[in-house]
């Protein structure tokens, strides 16, 4: 009897287990399902700082910090940190937008001959396997100052940008 209770109490282990991943698996199924394409439009105003000091050659890494609004995100902090190559003139990296509430759009970012692209590689919260492109669409004129004795310098602008997310 006792032996018996056993088998029955793991078979129904596994069943109420296997019932709890169902569960999770339909539901990530329905999450991915009722993912929309959506237009994305922004306002950044963004300082990027370059470590000199810290360079390889032409290429050194460089942190950007941002604020501004967007669709779908509202009033939003941007942090990125990467690399740009001063002489091919390229930009590279990944960074993440911060809504009010703490969700985050997650990205990676390229600017290569002159263009640049932000895709969307997730994110967290209502953003969790969000995906999509950003281009900026016009920037001011940047402010770039040097601070020799730090070793750093810094571009300052702001920027509009669209494209699409979908989540």
């Amino acid at each position: 009897m006792k032996a018996l209770k056993t088998v029955t109490g793991r078979k129904l282990l596994h069943v109420c287990l296997g019932l709890v991943v169902l569960c999770f698996c339909q539901t990530g199924a329905l999450t991915a399902k009722n993912r929309v394409e959506r237009p994305f439009k922004a306002q950044l105003t963004g300082i990027e700082t370059a470590d000199l000091l810290s360079c390889d050659g032409t290429i050194c890494p460089v942190h950007t910090q941002g604020w501004g609004v967007a669709t779908h995100i509202g009033k939003y902090q941007l942090e990125a940190d990467g690399y740009v190559d001063f002489a091919a003139g390229d930009a590279w990296g990944e960074g993440f937008m911060t809504a009010a509430n703490g969700d985050q759009i997650l990205f990676e970012s390229n600017l290569q001959g002159g263009e640049n692209t932000l895709t969307i590689t997730g994110g967290t919260g209502r953003f969790q396997g969000a995906s999509g492109t950003i281009i900026p669409a016009s920037c001011s004129t940047p402010i770039i100052t040097a601070d020799p004795v730090a070793g750093t310098m810094t571009i300052a602008t702001t920027c509009a940008a669209e494209g699409s997310i979908t989540y």
